[in-house]
């Protein structure tokens, strides 16, 4: 009796994991021929078999991509209850609940995020991103200063040993300013001729050499990007960004592109699942000499998505 109850239990465990598996595929394949609406369906229906968190992970996301946003939202919700997650897992909710604004919501998953991952390194500025989305959100259209280098590089180590700890190279520029060692890369705050003072001091010699320097800068480069590619729903959409690590304070970039979606790269390829017009906004984040991050420049561009194709 107990064996045939056993053999009952095991049959019925072998149906439902084989209706999940089936519903899971038919979700998947609707995804590929971008009937979300439809992956929807057969992800419920596999979630009303077996409520495991890779269903409420595809349920959540698929809705994210349909900016169905607050249904997403509730599913992140659901899937952040379950043990074993990935950090990823909690950056997608936490980006979700961002543009839900919801502040209280993003703080606590932030803090579970460092709690549970304490080795894992969140992409970089997204945490800087979310705080200015809240506090102090950057408009694209209002932004002064996309110019990113009024700049020089110059190296002054050729014919000295730079291994000889004695020999130190003092840099003095014309507001007074002091840098060290022997390459110096400074921006200056505009086009012109800008004086500046390199002094070698020899502790060991008690020595000092002094070279006064007049510096002509005047080739300026702009922080820009490019969206070139498909304008129909679900093709590839190239992205690429320009100019952004020659500002000496760049610490990194994130990409809003209209959808929800975030991205951290200089080139990259996206694809959009809901037809209209995608306001793609880029950040590009600077890090002063106090380890202070700052805002440099967001800029943005409009990017049409249409059904046709």
């Amino acid at each position: 009796m107990r064996y045939l109850l056993c053999s009952i239990l095991l049959s019925l465990v072998l149906v439902c994991n084989g209706q999940y598996n089936r519903y899971m595929e038919q979700g998947d394949k609707s995804l590929e021929k971008l009937e979300l609406n439809g992956a929807i369906l057969k992800y419920l229906s596999a979630y009303e078999v077996e409520p495991k968190p890779e269903v409420i992970r595809k349920i959540a996301n698929t809705y994210y991509k349909l900016k169905e946003w607050e249904k997403a939202g509730t599913w992140y919700q659901q899937l952040l209850q379950y043990p074993g997650l990935d950090p990823e897992d909690y950056i997608d909710a936490i980006t979700c609940f961002s543009f839900l604004e919801q502040k209280d919501q993003v703080k606590s998953q932030l803090t579970e995020l460092k709690e549970l991952f304490p080795y894992y390194t969140p992409p970089k500025a997204f945490e800087f991103w979310v705080n200015k989305h809240f506090n102090d959100p950057c408009i694209p259209d209002k932004t002064k200063n996309a110019q990113v280098s009024y700049c020089v590089d110059i190296d002054a180590s050729q014919g000295i040993d730079t291994n000889n700890l004695s020999v130190v190279f003092k840099w003095t520029l014309e507001d007074g300013s002091k840098k060290y060692g022997p390459r110096l890369k400074h921006c200056f705050p505009g086009a012109g001729k800008h004086q500046v003072q390199l002094s070698l001091i020899d502790s060991t010699l008690n020595m000092a050499r002094t070279l006064d320097t007049t510096l002509t800068v005047s080739f300026v480069k702009e922080a820009m990007f490019k969206v070139s590619g498909n304008r129909f729903l679900g093709r590839p959409v190239n992205f690429y960004a320009f100019n952004l690590k020659d500002h000496p304070d760049y610490y990194g970039m994130v990409w809003e592109l209209g959808d929800g979606s975030l991205n951290f790269k200089e080139a990259f390829v996206h694809r959009f699942y809901t037809p209209g017009t995608q306001k793609i906004i880029l950040h590009i984040f600077g890090k002063n000499e106090k380890n202070e991050i700052y805002q440099i420049a967001c800029l943005t561009q409009n990017w049409n998505i249409t059904r046709g194709g």
